[in-house]
């Protein structure tokens, strides 16, 4: 959507330039360069909507895909994959105090842990559940009655 006037000044003039979103997370730069409106008069940038969550998604999907386990990128991560600490400590199994222990470098992430945030990250950005799926189903596993027939693909119970 273009911008007719800034709402900051009320300056007219506002053509598109190319424009460095920047952010360093777990000493690793990120940088994204896009095409935005800029107020000539003040300065102001008009990002396009969701240009930020996207940028930030795509960083902690690097974190995620380079095995980052440092406190701070796993809190990016969690964050970036949608997800409240209570959520993620119940969904990993861990007491709420514990996750915030890893995410504040007071202990240490183990593989496993490092491994599903990325999983829930990589499935957030892919629109699907299935990693937090499968986790519920192991934190509450339920006996499969009958015969399970499971010539159409996912199965049925019989």
């Amino acid at each position: 959507m273009k911008i007719r006037s800034c709402v900051n000044c009320g300056g007219k003039v506002l053509p598109l330039v190319n424009h460095s979103l920047r952010a360093t997370v777990a000493g690793v730069p990120f940088e994204r360069t896009l095409r935005v409106q800029r107020c000539v008069a003040c300065g102001e940038v008009y990002l396009p909507a969701g240009a930020l969550g996207e940028f930030e998604r795509a960083a902690a999907l690097e974190l995620a895909r380079s095995g980052a386990g440092q406190p701070t990128a796993l809190k990016f991560i969690r964050k970036a994959a949608g997800l409240k600490a209570v959520e993620l400590s119940a969904l990993l199994g861990l007491t709420p105090q514990h996750l915030s222990r890893l995410e504040n470098g007071k202990a240490n992430a183990d593989r496993r842990t490092v491994a599903l945030v990325a999983a829930l990250l990589e499935d957030r950005v892919a629109g699907t559940t299935r990693t937090a799926d499968q986790l519920r189903a192991i934190g509450r596993p339920r006996k499969l009655k009958g015969t399970v027939h499971l010539d159409g693909g996912a199965g049925s119970v019989r």
